[in-house]
């Protein structure tokens, strides 16, 4: 079996998805072709793993904490030619590697090479359509919200012929014709990992800890900057994973990584994480059933909506920032700690499968 998988470069939680998935596959049929086309974070994850195919991606700025649609123009006011040329790259590689499937996840090249080659077609979102409709009863959307949203919806529409996986954070929607919707996909279920007693001494911890993560962007640089100028006022080991351009001298209870591939394990011994509105570190916090306080980037449509729920079943603390300084992050982290004891009860209650990868494994031998 040969599949050409797609791959949105922007942050990394699209990409650790996609190694999950992929691990299932290769589980399953030892012997297949995997080739990824993908840009950014991505391209840095998987080139020495795969054939991986370099394209470049549309730029997405985050040097402040809110999207901003006319930063978003500007930045990419040349991209539908570049788009153009990238895409004829792809389909010569497409039609040398004949590939029985093709995978999209958030990249919208998939949906066009599918259609050129008439090769079928799984597209993977974050972007649940029925949380949108739920958010809108009780949220005006801005501007810049709406048009994020059409823009999904135009993607959604794109994708109308092939099969549509949407990875939940509680389990099954009823899935409707090509929606599917499948369990949150993570890397390892928390019973594969090794007892936290165990990890806490590999890992070198005496107390459990709180991470700080915040995916592949920039957008969270302000709330670790402010996390490292008040760490040493809190009786708390903190590990941030990331972010390696602090001008903070680091303290004792600080550890901070670029990036761990056992990120799991530190999140199975955590006291509670700190993150953006992320869906795949959020869905990891639920699987593990870890407490967060989340911050959704501002105007970040698919942050907010990843959010929403969590904040209306309390299973987290969901902070919505308009100004970023440490006295802020300081209270705010105050409450969390405070706070911890009665989410980790709520979270006691769920009961989520992680075993989003292999259902989307079922859907991938439809086309053998």
């Amino acid at each position: 079996m040969k599949i050409l998988i797609l791959i949105t470069g922007i942050g990394l939680g699209h990409t650790l998805r996609e190694e999950a998935i992929i691990q299932e596959i290769l589980k399953k049929h030892p012997k297949a072709e995997i080739r990824i086309v993908t840009y950014g974070n991505a391209y840095n994850f998987f080139h020495n793993k795969f054939t991986t195919y370099k394209i470049i991606g549309p730029k997405f700025p985050d040097y402040t904490f809110e999207v901003k649609i006319r930063d978003l123009a500007l930045a990419n006011i040349s991209y539908p030619l570049v788009y153009y040329f990238e895409a004829r790259k792809i389909l010569n590689v497409s039609k040398l590697f004949k590939p029985d499937l093709i995978i999209s996840d958030f990249e919208p090249m998939g949906i066009l090479i599918s259609k050129i080659i008439k090769k079928p077609l799984i597209a993977i979102f974050n972007f649940n359509l029925e949380t949108l409709k739920d958010y809108e009863r009780t949220n005006k959307l801005s501007t810049t919200l709406k048009i994020q949203a059409s823009y999904v919806k135009r993607y959604y529409k794109l994708s109308h012929k092939g099969n549509i996986l949407i990875p939940t954070l509680f389990g099954h929607y009823k899935s409707k014709t090509h929606y599917k919707y499948i369990n949150p996909i993570i890397r390892y279920d928390p019973k594969e990992l090794k007892d936290e007693k165990v990890l806490m001494k590999k890992l070198g911890f005496a107390k459990k800890p709180i991470l700080i993560s915040t995916g592949g962007s920039n957008f969270g640089s302000q709330i670790i900057e402010s996390i490292l100028k008040i760490a040493k006022e809190f009786d708390e080991e903190f590990v941030i994973f990331g972010y390696l351009h602090s001008t903070v001298k680091l303290l004792k209870n600080v550890r901070v990584f670029s990036f761990k591939n056992n990120f799991l394990e530190y999140l199975k011994i955590s006291k509670g994480i700190v993150t953006l509105g992320g869906y795949n570190t959020i869905a990891e916090a639920l699987v593990f059933k870890k407490p967060a306080l989340i911050f959704p980037v501002k105007n970040h449509l698919e942050q907010l909506l990843n959010a929403y729920p969590i904040e209306m079943n309390k299973l987290s603390l969901v902070k919505h920032l308009n100004k970023i300084s440490p006295e802020i992050i300081r209270d705010h982290l105050k409450e969390f700690i405070k706070k911890i004891p009665i989410i980790q009860k709520n979270l006691s209650k769920l009961s989520i499968k992680p075993t989003g990868a292999k259902e989307a494994v079922y859907f991938i031998d439809k086309f053998k």
